[in-house]
């Protein structure tokens, strides 16, 4: 998404121009050059290493790679959310974390997700919402818990 009438830039925007709502709120007192600027590949492209084998000929200010909406796009799905299912066969498998067999019908689910609040049982819809990075599931009783 992009405000035409953005006005905390680092520079004034000019007339058909529009700022990604996907910004780095300033001061950033870890990264000055971050502050106010848009969270894409113009900030990072200084940076070299993976940015400079993207963009070989630096930012051109035509590179269509909004980095900030991946971000915000993956810490709102995989970056909250560890996933599990049961395939044809009823084997257990997790999807953003793994998933195994502890005793008879319980499961042990270990959450990769950086900011994890929840575990979405794909089967039911199920959903357990916890900060915890391990938890456990019940097949006979469908349900999670810590």
């Amino acid at each position: 998404m992009y405000d035409t009438n953005a006005t905390a830039t680092d520079r004034q925007l000019k007339p058909g121009e529009a700022a990604s709502t996907y910004s780095v709120a300033g001061p950033n007192v870890n990264r000055p050059d971050l502050s106010r600027n848009r969270f894409g590949q113009s900030i990072f492209a200084s940076d070299g290493g993976i940015f400079a084998k993207l963009f070989p000929d630096g930012y051109t200010g035509e590179d269509d790679w909004d980095m900030g909406e991946e971000l915000v796009d993956y810490l709102n799905g995989f970056g909250q959310t560890t996933y599990f299912y049961s395939d044809q066969q009823g084997q257990y498998h997790a999807i953003n974390g793994f998933m195994k067999k502890v005793e008879g019908q319980h499961y042990q689910i270990r959450s990769f997700a950086p900011y994890l609040r929840k575990y979405v049982n794909l089967n039911n819809g199920q959903r357990f919402y916890s900060t915890k990075k391990v938890v456990n599931f019940n097949l006979a009783a469908q349900e999670i818990y810590s």
